[in-house]
């Protein structure tokens, strides 16, 4: 389970997390199961994303996994392939930008 490790809790839990399952499914857990979504602790899989958090981080408490389980499972639907997931607007360049000045002086 080594290769899961991270250098923090939350890099193992994303690691993890992200190997089981992608953030479409992911979209549709919160940790207990609140507003309208299905419990992630009710899994089998989250067994073994405590178990593999507590082998590779020795001195964290369950506590502390279960705060950065919520918080993947938080943010699953705003990432790439999670339900409410918007691609980031086109880049603007500095031409794109003193273009738009010169229009506004007309």
């Amino acid at each position: 389970m080594n290769c899961f490790r991270g250098r923090t809790l939350g890099d193992t839990t994303k690691r993890v997390m992200a190997k089981i399952g992608t953030n479409s499914i992911w979209s549709s857990f919160s940790l207990k199961g609140r507003k309208g979504k299905l419990s992630f602790l009710s899994l089998p899989c989250a067994r073994l994303v405590v178990k593999t958090c507590q082998r590779n981080h020795l001195t964290i408490t369950l506590r502390d996994i279960e705060l950065e389980l919520s918080e993947y499972l938080k943010h699953a639907p705003k990432r790439v392939g999670g339900s409410k997931y918007q691609r980031p607007a086109s880049k603007r360049t500095i031409e794109d930008c003193l273009g738009e000045e010169d229009h506004q002086d007309e």
